[in-house]
């Protein structure tokens, strides 16, 4: 018998009939019952083909109304907007330039995605689940290649945001979550960042005052977790003409050698991390080593007592920080 359930067509039309009443029972009973179709069907990347086609040739402006009205939208109907957005992304297979694919849909509206997004997250801490909702939305594009390779290439637009304010929001989670983001932004492809966006002329005069903000900001959290990704990127291979610049700067250095006397002492251990690359660099500026020479004393002090309690359970961190004082005690005076 053939089945007695509405088709994703039909539910679809059904939404976008009441779509500008947004804040209605009616509506979000109709988005709900879309997801749901959606979700459900056996082969998930040909139900995402399938849906994308449609709201593409059928619906176009379906998706930005959902978007640009989230706020409207009751609480559970927003997840299911979220939902969608993620599903119809995660399982979008072409490359970006099919005209009916769901990742092209974003493309062509990108910047205006990205507009609405962060709107939705500067203004968190009225709409927390909302912002939430934006930063899911947001890691998934950036796991999209084609979508990828855009944000890495509008800096303005989709990362220095996340270095200027969103880390620092007081708002505990949606900081957490802009962390994430970020994260994930400088993770998930090194060779992309380094070849679209961190070598390219100008970016790091740009960006690295930006990271280092960070570095000293006054929220542990976000001080911890920007080390450990400064130390990650720095030793990764695809960075390598980056870190020269990074190891080569007197203020770099400071900031290191101040995080590594912080009070915290897991911050301690991740500014280690960077701290070393500078000592071990074999061909140190000379203001690096005059930088160094000149406290050598305090730094072989410190660091001989520098977390003794892991030198029996951390072979690596134990030889590394041997390796660090011999380092430093051959440094001679000029």
């Amino acid at each position: 018998m053939p089945s007695t359930e509405p088709s994703v067509n039909k539910l679809l039309e059904d939404a976008a009939d009441v779509v500008d009443r947004p804040n209605t029972e009616t509506f979000a009973e109709r988005l709900s019952k879309l997801k749901s179709a959606v979700f459900e069907h056996e082969a998930p990347k040909v139900q995402a083909a399938a849906t994308s086609e449609l709201l593409i040739t059928k619906h176009r402006t379906f998706f930005m109304k959902l978007l640009v009205n989230m706020k409207q939208i009751l609480f559970e109907g927003r997840k299911d907007v979220a939902a969608l957005f993620n599903f119809l992304l995660s399982n979008d297979e072409c490359s970006g330039d099919a005209t009916q694919s769901f990742a092209f849909y974003v493309n062509e509206h990108f910047d205006e995605i990205f507009k609405v997004f962060f709107g939705y997250i500067r203004s968190g801490e009225m709409l927390p689940d909302i912002a939430l909702l934006c930063g899911s939305m947001i890691r998934s594009i950036i796991r999209h290649k084609i979508l990828y390779e855009r944000v890495l290439s509008c800096p303005d637009l989709c990362i220095y945001p996340y270095l200027d304010e969103f880390v620092h929001l007081p708002n505990f989670d949606i900081a957490s979550d802009a962390f994430n983001t970020l994260q994930e932004i400088f993770r998930l492809n090194a060779q992309m960042v380094a070849r679209l966006f961190l070598e390219k002329n100008g970016v790091y005069d740009t960006f690295v005052p930006k990271f280092n903000s960070m570095l000293i900001s006054k929220n542990y959290l976000t001080k911890r977790l920007s080390i450990k990704l400064l130390s990650d990127m720095l030793l990764d291979r695809s960075n390598y003409n980056t870190m020269v610049k990074y190891i080569g700067s007197q203020k770099n250095l400071m900031i290191s050698m101040l995080l590594l006397r912080d009070v915290s002492g897991n911050i301690q251990l991740e500014s280690f991390h960077v701290f070393k690359i500078f000592v071990a660099n074999p061909s140190k500026p000379k203001e690096i080593s005059d930088i160094l020479r000149n406290n050598k004393v305090k730094l072989v002090a410190y660091l001989s007592s520098f977390h003794n309690e892991l030198d029996e359970s951390d072979a690596r961190f134990r030889d590394e920080k041997s390796l660090l004082i011999q380092t430093l005690n051959t440094l001679r005076e000029s």
